[in-house]
């Protein structure tokens, strides 16, 4: 496994956009088996399986920094040429054992010139690794930063590309901007949007992180019923609302409870619906969470599941009270519910879809998943979490 370095001006603990990407990058590397080395003016050890290497001249606040900057601007260049040479030597031995070597920014923003002309430096000295200019900004593209575009050494280094290095930019705009300043193609420059956390932005547990993996949750539609397996529960229904659902959409439904091991007709019932659910080609869409691992399903996990859902299904024909109705309209989920009396003194038509029939109710919710706020959910969810992002985007920088 190729190993990786990974330099900006801060790392974690300290707070920013870059710090973040960086760290979020640094644990699916991690995941993935890649040995990590974070190379920074300040920053810690935030997973067991990082190094991270501080080098304080690299941050732009350093005292050293601040001299040089004052220096520069008075045409004097002595702290420049001390500390980048300083730098050279610092860097280029940190990166020593790395086949892969991201720098975020400092080949494209001013605010340590000595490091850049030091990365420059580097760069050519090793001509056997891979380097990837990541370029989340660029002062030279940036209207706030005019007064830093000089074009004169050393100020103008930010401003054209070097050869034997990969860029990434964050976004098509900033691709097409950086495009236009080096005078290359844009398709040379590579876009690998930043992305969200699901798991650690909704606090699921890892169970539940488990769970959505296994089942590839976050690329369907999912639908949730928290029920115990009986025969009034009806769940026969709910499968064959997935199996309209799976034909316009790739549709899960995930069962939340276990049949009564005292109860035969419960352990006959599930059965049949497993039987029931091969006859319709959904064995992989039907999720009984009694088959994965033998797990014990407590209220954390459930609750984690409609954190994580699109959809409560309820479709049961006898309730006594019907709790879930309750808790899906606390998690904002939109609801199918069979309509049956308590729960039509819960909930109304205007408010969750009723299944009066089959077929009517389908058609309902293919309309609901085509709403705009929906399909954005989707969208951000399948193509904007960082697992994605890393599978999608950043391996194939990798090679």
């Amino acid at each position: 496994m190729r190993s990786v370095g990974i330099i900006h001006y801060t790392s974690y603990p300290i707070i920013g956009g870059v710090e973040k990407v960086i760290k979020e990058h640094s644990r699916y590397f991690i995941s993935y088996g890649y040995p990590v080395k974070i190379i920074t003016g300040r920053g810690e050890k935030f997973h067991e399986n990082l190094e991270v290497e501080e080098i304080p001249e690299i941050a732009s606040f350093h005292l050293l920094v601040k001299e040089m900057n004052k220096e520069l601007q008075n045409g004097r260049m002595e702290k420049f040429n001390e500390l980048s040479s300083y730098l050279t030597e610092k860097l280029n031995k940190a990166i020593g054992d790395r086949d892969i070597v991201i720098i975020h920014n400092c080949l494209t923003m001013h605010f340590n010139l000595a490091l850049t002309f030091a990365l420059h430096k580097v760069i050519e000295m090793n001509k056997n690794k891979k380097f990837i200019c990541w370029a989340h900004d660029a002062t030279f593209v940036d209207p706030n930063y005019s007064d830093k575009q000089i074009d004169k050494f050393p100020f103008n280094i930010i401003s054209r590309p070097i050869s034997n290095v990969k860029y990434v930019t964050i976004s098509k705009r900033m691709q097409k901007k950086l495009s236009q300043l080096f005078n290359i193609p844009e398709e040379e420059i590579e876009v690998v949007p930043n992305g969200i956390d699901f798991f650690e932005l909704l606090e699921v547990s890892e169970l539940c992180k488990e769970i959505i993996q296994e089942y590839d949750l976050l690329n369907s539609l999912v639908l949730l019923y928290p029920t115990r397996i009986v025969k009034r529960k009806n769940i026969e229904d709910a499968i064959k609302i997935v199996k309209k659902l799976n034909e316009v959409q790739k549709t899960k439904l995930i069962i939340t409870g276990a049949p009564d091991p005292h109860n035969e007709e419960s352990i006959q019932y599930y059965k049949k619906l497993h039987e029931y659910c091969d006859e319709l080609g959904l064995s992989k869409n039907v999720i009984f969470l009694r088959d994965y691992k033998n797990i014990y399903v407590d209220d954390k996990l459930v609750y984690d599941l409609y954190k994580i859902s699109d959809i409560l299904i309820f479709t049961s024909e006898q309730e006594g009270f019907g709790i879930p109705i309750l808790e899906g309209a606390v998690f904002k989920l939109p609801m199918i519910v069979n309509k049956i009396e308590p729960l039509t003194e819960l909930v109304n038509d205007s408010e969750v879809i009723f299944l009066t029939d089959i077929d009517n109710a389908t058609k309902r919710l293919k309309n609901l998943i085509k709403n705009p706020k929906f399909l954005l959910h989707k969208k951000i969810i399948q193509n904007y979490h960082w697992s994605k992002i890393f599978e999608n985007h950043i391996l194939k920088l990798m090679k």
